[in-house]
C-alpha cells in the first residue's frame, strides 16, 4: 500500500464520520485494497458498492474534517488505517479488526508482549495487593499492560504500571479526544509520558456510551497476547472480555479468592468453568517466555525469621489467598487466643497485613 497523504488523512476522518456505512463494510473494501480516494468518490455518488440506500451519505464537509485534523496533528495523534503501514500485526488476525484506529503517544508499545489485566470497578484490598504482587514482575520483563481505563481494577494496573516505570495501553471506549472518566484524565497523560499509549477505533468526538464498551473489550482482547482476570464478579463486564479471549483462543488466567468475597464470586466460577488459575506471577512469566527472576514464595518463606512454628504455620496457609480469622483458627492447631496473638507479632514484623476486616493475607515483597 502507499503512504497516506493529509488528503487521504482529511478523506478518512470524513469517511470515519457517515452513518450508513459500518465498519465491517468499510475493513472490507480496505481488505481487497481499494484506495481512499476511491471510496471516497463511490460515497460521493451516493452508494458504497454494493451497498446501495435510498438517500445519498452525508459526508462530512471537507472544513470540518480541516479542524478535525488539525486537532489530531495537534495533539500529535496518529491514524492507523487496516492494510497501511503501522497497522498492528495483533488486531489484523481478530474477526471483524476496526478499520481506523486512533493513536495518541508510542504506537511501539501495541507491537509489545503484552497482558490484558482486567476485573472488578469495586475491588477489594486482596485485589489490590494481587496487582502490588504482579506488576512488578510483569514490567521486570517488559511485559506492556493493557486495561481499559475504566474505575477500579483497570485504573490501578495503568497507575500501578506507570508508578513502576512500566509501559501500559489504554484502550478506551470513546473517541481518542476524550478520556473518560474525567478523573483519568491525568492518568491518560501519564501512560504517555511512560512511553505507552491510549487508543481508539471510534471517531473524534465520540462519547462513551453502552454500545463503546464491548467493542472497546474487544480490541483489549485482541491486543494482548492473554487475560488476567483479578477480581470480578457474577455478571460483571469483565466475562466479555473473556469471552473474546476465549473465542481467539487466548489464555486466560484467573486469581482465586475468598468464597465470602462477592468480588472474587465471578473469579471463582471462571475457575470452575476450566480458566488456569494463578497464583504466582512466574506462572505468567513462565508462558510468555521468559525466566521470573524474582524469589519464589518459598525461596521468600526462607527469608523470614519466624519465632515459632504457629508463626511459619500461618504464614504458610495465608499463601495462596487472605484467610478469614475463623479459617486461620480452625486450621492452625493452638489456641484461638495464641493465633491472635501471633497474627498482631507478624503484623508488627511486617509478615502479614490485615486487610477487610478479620482477612489476613502474606505482606508482598
Amino acid at each position: 500500500m502507499n503512504k497516506l497523504t493529509i488528503q487521504d488523512y482529511l478523506d478518512i476522518i470524513r469517511l470515519h464520520s457517515v452513518k450508513g456505512i459500518g465498519d465491517t463494510s468499510l475493513q472490507q473494501v480496505l481488505q481487497k485494497g481499494i484506495q481512499i480516494k476511491e471510496i471516497i468518490a463511490e460515497v460521493k455518488r451516493g452508494r458504497f458498492f454494493s451497498i446501495r440506500p435510498a438517500q445519498a451519505f452525508q459526508l462530512m464537509n471537507e472544513m470540518q474534517a480541516e479542524k478535525i485534523l488539525e486537532m489530531i496533528q495537534r495533539e500529535q495523534v496518529e491514524v492507523l488505517v487496516y492494510g497501511y503501514p503501522g497497522y498492528p500485526q495483533s488486531l489484523m488476525e481478530i474477526e471483524a479488526p476496526p478499520p481506523i484506529l486512533y493513536v495518541k503517544g508510542h504506537r511501539g508499545a501495541l507491537d509489545a508482549q503484552s497482558l490484558a489485566i482486567i476485573g472488578t470497578r469495586r475491588y477489594s484490598a486482596y485485589g489490590e495487593q494481587v496487582i502490588q504482587r504482579f506488576l512488578p514482575a510483569l514490567i521486570s520483563h517488559q511485559i506492556v499492560v493493557v486495561s481499559g481505563l475504566a474505575i477500579g481494577i483497570d485504573t490501578l494496573a495503568h497507575q500501578t504500571t506507570v508508578d513502576h516505570h512500566g509501559v501500559t495501553v489504554g484502550v478506551l471506549g470513546s473517541g481518542i479526544d476524550i478520556v473518560a472518566p474525567i478523573q483519568n484524565q491525568r492518568l491518560g497523560a501519564e501512560i504517555i509520558q511512560a512511553k505507552g499509549c491510549l487508543i481508539s477505533e471510534f471517531p473524534v468526538g465520540t462519547a462513551p456510551a453502552t454500545y463503546t464498551f464491548p467493542r472497546r473489550n474487544r480490541l483489549i482482547a485482541g491486543l494482548a497476547q492473554a487475560v488476567l482476570v483479578v477480581e470480578a464478579g457474577i455478571k460483571s463486564g469483565t466475562h466479555i472480555t473473556v469471552n473474546y479471549c476465549l473465542e481467539m483462543g487466548k489464555e486466560v488466567y484467573v486469581i482465586p479468592g475468598s468464597i465470602f468475597n462477592h468480588a472474587s464470586q465471578g473469579t471463582n466460577h471462571l475457575i470452575k468453568l476450566g480458566a488456569r488459575m494463578v497464583t504466582e506471577p512466574a506462572e505468567v512469566v513462565a508462558d510468555f517466555g521468559l525466566t521470573d527472576n524474582r524469589e519464589s514464595s518459598s525461596t521468600l518463606r526462607q527469608s523470614y525469621h519466624f519465632s515459632n512454628k504457629v508463626e511459619e504455620a500461618i504464614f504458610g496457609m495465608l499463601a495462596a489467598q487472605p484467610k478469614y480469622i475463623d479459617e486461620i483458627c480452625s486450621e492452625v492447631a493452638e489456641q484461638p487466643e495464641r493465633i491472635l496473638m501471633e497474627l498482631t507479632n507478624m503484623e508488627l514484623k511486617g509478615y502479614v497485613q490485615r486487610i477487610e476486616g478479620d482477612y489476613f493475607i502474606q505482606t508482598p515483597r
